[in-house]
């Protein structure tokens, strides 16, 4: 379940796009929290697709060679790379 306003919002590079400011490097993501996330971003934690879509290379984690749809709903893992969207 996702709620309804995140508790905080980042990048894939960890910076905050909110008014919290910068994450600091002992902080951990938490559940709620949004990503966004760029083509050519590595997806930083497993989650849920809550907006967009795009292509997401599942090899590192699956070794699956082609790049896998995500809509809003899908699941996507750390570590995989956002390939387009």
């Amino acid at each position: 379940m996702i709620a309804s306003h995140p508790h905080r919002a980042v990048d894939g590079q960890r910076r905050a796009v909110d008014e919290r400011g910068p994450l600091g490097e002992q902080e951990r993501d938490a559940v709620g929290d949004v990503v966004l996330v760029r083509a050519g971003d590595s997806i930083p934690v497993d989650g849920i697709v809550v907006g967009g879509d795009g292509a997401a290379d599942e090899a590192p984690v699956t070794g699956e060679s082609v790049p896998k749809d995500k809509t809003a709903g899908a699941r996507v893992f750390a570590g995989t790379i956002l390939k387009s969207g």
